[in-house]
């Protein structure tokens, strides 16, 4: 994050930072109905491909008796 800000910054640029605890806020949401009442509530197309794109690439590990 801090090598990111400071490429913008060096180069004259402003950069905005928004972080977002997620989390609780999706392990247990079916993301499906999350995304089309997201649709429904029209929320930018692009704000909406970031989510998606975000989540598309979560996964989890379980290690059970170093397993």
């Amino acid at each position: 994050m801090q090598s990111v800000v400071n490429y913008y910054t060096a180069r004259g640029s402003t950069v905005n930072v928004c972080a977002l605890d997620i989390v609780k806020a999706f392990d247990k949401v079916n993301r499906y109905c999350l995304y089309t009442k997201l649709i429904r509530k029209k929320v930018p197309v692009q704000f909406l491909d970031v989510i998606i794109n975000w989540y598309s690439k979560c996964f989890a590990c379980v290690e059970w008796n170093n397993m």
